[in-house]
C-alpha cells in the first residue's frame, strides 16, 4: 500500500543573524503550531465526502535527523474510512506540532538541550499513539461481535478490551484470536449485562483513554417464551439490550477518548416498523413509556403492555437508536462520534439461540440459501469494524439492503460495500421523537440508579 510519510529532520544552517534567527523561528514555529492546534479542533475539515473520498493523515515517522520538515496529507480514493485501525489525524496533528517545536527548540539551543529532547521524544510518543488504539467490545464471543475483534486484531495496532458474560468466554475468545493473530493485544474481561454489579465491576477495570466503545451485545429470547428478568429484576430483553449499555455507557463517559473517542451502538432495522423485519408481528413501538414510569423495575413491556417476546427484541433495538440521538446531542460540546448500524438478518450465529432449533434451522435455510436476504456473520462484523472508523457522520444510523454480503463475498472483509451499499440510513418516525428520546433517558438513569 502506497503512503507518504511525515518526518522531521533538521539542519542548523541559518542565513540570518542570531538574534534576528531566533525571533524569526519562534514567530514561524507558533504560528505553524498555533495553526496546526486550530485545525485540529476541527478535524472534520480535513474529511470530504464528495465523490466518496477522504483525506486522512498518514504519520509514518518523525525522526530528528538532518533535513527540513515534510507534512504530506495522504488522498486515499474510495476508500473512505473503510480499513478499521487508521491514524487519527488529531493526534498526528499534535505529532507534528511537537515536531515543529523540536525543530525550533533544536534550532535555537542546539539538539543536545533537554527541551529539544523533550520535544523529540514527546512528538514520537505522539506519533506511536496516533496508530493505536484502544478498542471495547462487549458481547465478542460469537457472532458479529467475534468476526470484529479477529478483524481487528488481524489489521494490528489495536488493543481490544473483549467484554463477554463471562470470564471463561472472554478467555476462550482470546485464545481463538490469539491462534490466527498471535501478536493481538487482547484484554478477556467479564461483563454480565444483566446485573448492574457486575457491569459496575467491570468498568471499574477500565483505564481511561478508551478510543473507541461498541455497545454490541445483545439478545432475542424465544418469541413464545415467558418473561425471564436480569438480576436486578428487569425484564430481560430490554435489561441487556438497553439498560445494560445504558448503565455501562454512564460509567464509561469518563474514559472515552475526548481527542477523537468513538461509541458505536448495534442496532437493527427491525426498529422501523415499515422495514422488512420490522412489519413481521407486533411492530416496535414504546408509546408513553407508561411500563418505565408505571411499573418501575417491574415493568414487562416499555408501553406497559403485557410480555411479548418478538415485541420487547423490536423495542430493545428502537431504544438502542433512541440513546444513539440522545447521546450524540448530550455530547455535542465533546469530540466523541456516536453512531448506530445495523448488521442485517445474520441467521447462521448463535443469536438465535434461544429460538426453537427446528424453526432456527429452517429459517436459516430459508433467508439464506433460498430468499438470499440473510448476512453471514463475517459481513455484520467487518460492518461493525468499519464503524469503529466513521468520523464522518454523528447520531446517524447506518444500514444496507437485504442480502448484501451475497454481492461482496469475494470481497476480503466486504470493502467494497462500505460507503455504497452499507451507508447513512432513514430511522422510524418514533426514533426521530427528540422529546422521547430524552423521556426514555431520564426514566432509564432512574430505572439504574444514576
Amino acid at each position: 500500500q502506497q503512503s507518504r510519510t511525515l518526518r522531521f529532520k533538521h539542519k542548523h544552517n541559518s542565513l540570518f543573524p542570531a538574534p534576528i534567527h531566533l525571533i524569526f523561528t519562534m514567530v514561524a514555529s507558533v504560528f505553524c503550531f498555533a495553526l496546526l492546534l486550530l485545525v485540529g479542533t476541527n478535524v472534520e475539515g480535513f474529511v470530504s465526502t464528495k465523490s466518496g473520498s477522504s483525506s486522512r493523515w498518514q504519520l509514518a515517522s518523525i525522526q530528528r535527523k538532518d533535513s527540513l520538515l515534510e507534512a504530506i496529507p495522504r488522498n486515499e480514493n474510495n476508500e473512505k474510512e473503510m480499513e478499521a485501525g487508521g491514524i487519527d489525524r488529531r493526534r498526528a496533528l499534535t505529532a507534528t506540532g511537537l515536531a515543529v517545536a523540536s525543530l525550533w527548540f533544536g534550532d535555537t539551543f542546539g539538539t543536545d538541550n533537554p527541551a529539544a529532547k523533550w520535544a523529540a521524544n514527546a512528538a514520537e510518543e505522539a506519533s506511536a499513539s496516533a496508530t493505536s488504539r484502544t478498542v471495547l467490545i462487549t458481547g465478542c464471543n460469537s457472532g458479529i461481535g467475534l468476526e470484529a475483534a479477529r478483524i481487528l486484531a488481524r489489521k494490528g495496532g489495536e488493543k481490544i478490551i473483549l467484554a463477554c458474560r463471562t470470564k471463561q468466554k472472554a478467555e476462550d475468545t482470546a485464545a481463538l484470536i490469539l491462534a490466527e493473530s498471535p501478536k493481538a493485544d487482547l484484554v478477556p474481561a467479564e461483563c454480565d449485562l444483566t446485573s448492574l454489579e457486575s457491569i459496575k465491576k467491570f468498568a471499574s477495570t477500565v483505564n481511561s483513554g478508551v478510543d473507541v466503545v461498541c455497545y454490541n451485545a445483545g439478545i432475542a429470547l424465544n418469541t413464545a417464551g415467558e418473561i425471564e428478568r436480569t438480576a436486578d429484576g428487569f425484564e430481560k430483553t430490554i435489561g441487556t439490550n438497553h439498560l445494560g449499555h445504558f448503565y455501562l455507557h454512564h460509567l464509561l463517559e469518563p474514559k472515552i477518548s475526548t481527542a477523537a473517542g468513538k461509541v458505536v451502538i448495534t442496532a437493527s432495522s427491525v426498529h422501523d416498523p415499515e422495514s422488512p423485519g420490522g412489519k413481521q408481528g407486533i411492530p416496535a413501538s414504546l408509546g408513553k413509556l407508561e411500563g418505565f414510569s408505571r411499573d418501575g423495575k417491574d415493568f414487562e413491556m416499555v408501553d406497559g403492555n403485557p410480555y411479548n417476546g418478538d415485541k420487547a427484541y423490536k423495542d430493545s433495538k428502537l431504544c438502542n437508536i433512541l440513546f444513539c440521538r440522545e447521546l450524540t446531542s448530550r455530547l455535542a460540546q465533546k469530540n466523541i462520534i456516536v453512531n448506530a448500524f445495523s448488521p442485517g438478518l445474520i441467521t447462521s450465529s448463535g443469536f438465535f439461540r434461544y429460538q426453537n432449533p427446528v424453526f432456527s434451522s429452517v429459517f436459516n435455510v430459508a433467508a439464506s440459501s433460498l430468499f438470499k436476504v440473510a448476512e453471514t456473520p463475517e459481513y455484520g462484523g467487518a460492518a461493525l469494524a468499519f464503524m469503529t472508523t466513521v468520523d464522518s457522520t454523528k447520531g446517524e444510523f447506518w444500514d444496507s439492503a437485504p442480502g448484501t454480503s451475497n454481492k461482496y463475498k469475494d470481497d476480503i472483509n466486504y470493502k467494497g460495500a462500505f460507503g455504497k451499499e452499507f451507508n447513512v440510513a432513514q430511522v422510524s418516525k418514533e426514533a426521530r421523537d427528540a422529546e422521547k428520546g430524552k423521556e426514555l433517558w431520564k426514566l432509564s438513569e432512574k430505572l439504574v440508579g444514576i
